[in-house]
């Protein structure tokens, strides 16, 4: 089943996930703004909308911590209002499996459900893509990348299973070289188109942020400067890359068979925030930090926006301007992509009056409700 929504997030149902027992509600495909004390359940609805979206959460990596305190299962529903008129359900039922369904029906692979909305968060720990692990950083990209490219999923899944055989073979029979050249091609196929992807991200994503860092600071020199395992050349061909990552695999394998690990491969890139050809990771102020992740945020949004529908994206914005200066907030407020669905939360409800014509409502131990402002 291929991804079919193309429109706006209408509605969302949640049980039993985070603080929400119950919640049946209806969104606007505007700008809806959630004010509320911290721990009331804003963040926690934002949660929601991102994972219907990608399957994971931008607060935690196990999903038992999704659950509502004293229950084992939670379900979030979500009905996508499309342009032709059609409107196409999107749910997933969480209970130590995973059961997802799209339009009704049930659909056996994350590949076929991701896909079908798009968004990106703005939150707090966003500072963590400078000074934070790589892993964090591929794990930004590699959700990034699913929601652009369906493939990109299936070849990330078939490239995490060979290295793990590989991985095991190498700690346990490091000998069985017919079956270590068979993982080997796999991992450098699949490895190949992976690094491919991230290459072509990268070059569409600068086109989009480097005018973002004119109009938000005075036209920063920021970079993204991705750094693959192997295949540094963003011109090579998928061919040409498989064949030097199958090199690379077979020159590290004695290293790899005393470790029992692979050394070699798109699970070992990473990617650095360049300020005029200074690392943010190693030389950037908290500021400085910051502003980058806002930046990459940003252009991410405005990239998603450029290839899909603009009003199928859903920018998920969570608290993040508290620490930004009236000049910094007002850029912000201002690059926000205009017609992308927007869900805002804030302590301060004299945020809304940044958006024209909110809905605006009040979030209290879980429950919503309408706020006259």
């Amino acid at each position: 089943m291929s991804a079919v929504a193309v429109g706006i997030l209408a509605r969302l149902s949640l049980q039993n996930f985070r603080n929400y027992e119950c919640l049946d509600f209806e969104l606007d495909p505007g700008v809806t703004v959630l004010i509320g004390d911290n721990g009331q359940g804003k963040s926690n609805f934002l949660e929601a909308v991102y994972f219907l979206a990608v399957l994971r959460s931008f607060r935690c990596q196990q999903l038992s911590n999704l659950y509502r305190w004293g229950t084992g299962c939670f379900v979030v529903r979500g009905v996508l209002q499309c342009e032709d008129g059609r409107e196409v359900s999107l749910a997933v039922q969480y209970d130590n499996k995973r059961q997802l369904r799209v339009a009704g029906q049930p659909v056996a692979r994350a590949s076929e459900f991701i896909g079908n909305l798009f968004t990106v968060a703005f939150v707090p720990e966003d500072i963590e893509l400078i000074k934070g692990t790589a892993g964090t950083r591929r794990r930004f990209l590699d959700v990034t990348l699913c929601q652009m490219y369906p493939r990109y999923l299936t070849l990330l899944q078939e490239y995490a299973k060979a290295h793990k055989s590989r991985n095991t073979l190498l700690r346990h029979d490091a000998t069985d070289r017919q079956a270590l050249s068979a993982f080997d091609r796999v991992m450098a196929g699949r490895g190949a188109s992976i690094i491919d992807y991230r290459h072509r991200f990268f070059e569409e994503l600068s086109s989009h942020q480097d005018p973002i860092a004119g109009a938000y600071c005075g036209g920063w020199p920021l970079r993204l400067n991705y750094r693959p395992s192997i295949g540094n050349d963003p011109s090579a061909t998928v061919e040409e890359l498989t064949e030097q990552l199958m090199e690379a695999l077979l020159e590290s394998l004695p290293r790899d068979q005393q470790r029992g690990q692979s050394h070699v491969g798109p699970h070992r890139d990473d990617y650095l925030f360049m300020l005029e050809d200074k690392s943010l990771h190693l030389f950037g102020s908290e500021g400085q930090c910051r502003t980058a992740a806002l930046i990459c945020k940003l252009a991410t949004a405005h990239l998603l926006c450029a290839m899909k529908n603009r009003e199928s994206v859903v920018l998920l914005v969570d608290d993040v301007i508290g620490e930004l200066d009236s000049q910094h907030r007002e850029a912000f407020f201002s690059l926000l992509t205009q017609g992308a669905q927007t869900l805002f939360a804030c302590t301060d409800p004299g945020l809304a009056a940044n958006f024209e014509s909110p809905a605006c409502y009040r979030v209290s131990g879980g429950t919503l409700v309408e706020a006259g402002l």
